[in-house]
């Protein structure tokens, strides 16, 4: 046999080689009780990305179980990579992925478990859930959880590659990974959260009161934190080894990792049974000063914590107390009526909170 002979023969057995590695590795995949879907990977130039189209119809396989005589059918012979359907697997985990578009990303910010590189460069993290596990994503971090009837492109294909053996590790519920590596990447938890905490028309000096208060009340398990979060041991969870809860610093929210909810300070203390602090009216800002109630009468605090102006209640929306107190904190006539009227608006629904209670009791 001549030396090309011998090339060509030895390439042929490399292929080969190749091919059975895939198709062994999908078959350890679909003995997991995953469906296993051939695709095609190519390169968009003009969105400079890899993309991945799947080579068969496999919508079924998101109700029904994929049978052998399905996987036997795809042609191994001519493909060099596949997805896995996550979803749940035969020994009861929920099988998931943290798909992390960072080439330098940090994996000491990760549970340890098993990593790939993907063909883009990125992060592979894979782990076994106890909790079911829903399709999550921040593009504005780069990061995204997939779970449920979510695909993802696995080694051996085609550009992939294994960055350690480990196995993939079980965890209680995957989002709280989500969420956790959110506020250590410095995103915000719940975008969203920021106008609910507008509503309630609490002045942010208020709100600084009242965190310090929750933080002191030794309610809570500090953990660590960075610039904007607390890491706190979730306290409606227990035992909660790794800390799946944080209270964000600057906008004054708590955010349960493992069902998503959001607390507002006020919230967060009434479900703890913490009586936050303050008197009724207390805690509203004019520029430099404050607004304080005490009685019936509504006084301006300057800087010193003294008073320096006061009025009835019923006079604060008047048109002359308005321009008083502009004069006095050099605020627009729109920011003084906002402020009152947020004032105005937090007296009300206390009195609301302290009639409900006294009828409970």
């Amino acid at each position: 046999m001549t030396a090309p002979q011998l090339a060509e023969k030895s390439e042929i057995r490399g292929k080969e080689m190749e091919r059975r590695s895939l198709k062994d590795v999908a078959r350890s995949y679909w003995q997991m009780g995953l469906a296993v879907v051939p695709i095609k990977l190519k390169w968009d130039a003009e969105k400079q990305k890899w993309n991945n189209k799947p080579l068969c119809d496999w919508s079924q396989w998101q109700t029904r179980p994929q049978t052998l005589e399905e996987f036997e059918a795809i042609n191994w012979e001519n493909i060099k990579a596949f997805s896995v359907l996550l979803g749940k697997t035969k020994d009861g985990y929920y099988f998931c992925c943290l798909d992390i578009d960072k080439e330098d990303f940090d994996l000491g910010l990760l549970r340890t478990t098993y990593f790939e590189r993907t063909i883009g460069k990125g992060i592979h993290a894979f782990y076994r859930s106890r909790h079911p596990v829903e399709g999550m994503k921040r593009h504005d971090l780069g990061i995204e959880l997939l779970g449920m009837h979510n695909l993802v492109v696995v080694y051996p294909s085609w550009g992939y590659k294994r960055l350690n053996d480990n196995e993939p590790t079980v965890v209680e519920n995957a989002q709280t990974l989500f969420y956790d590596l959110i506020a250590k990447l410095g995103g915000e938890l719940k975008p969203e959260a920021e106008k609910q905490i507008e509503a309630e028309a609490v002045d942010t000096w208020l709100l600084e009161k009242w965190l310090e208060q929750i933080l002191k009340s030794g309610k809570l398990k500090i953990a660590g934190g960075n610039a904007k979060y607390y890491y706190v041991h979730c306290p409606f969870h227990l035992p909660d080894r790794n800390p799946s809860f944080a209270i964000h610093k600057l906008k004054f929210y708590g955010v349960d990792y493992h069902d998503g909810q959001v607390y507002s300070l006020k919230k967060l203390a009434e479900r703890l049974g913490i009586e936050l602090g303050g008197s009724k009216g207390e805690g509203f800002r004019l520029g430099a000063f404050k607004l304080e109630m005490k009685g019936k009468d509504v006084f301006l605090i300057n800087q010193k914590n003294r008073p320096i102006y006061s009025c009835k209640l019923h006079l604060l929306n008047s048109d002359k107390v308005k321009k008083e107190l502009s004069q006095l904190t050099d605020l627009g006539k729109k920011e003084i009526e906002e402020k009152i009227a947020a004032f105005l608006f937090q007296l009300e629904n206390e009195d609301k909170s302290r009639d409900i209670k006294e009828r409970k009791t």
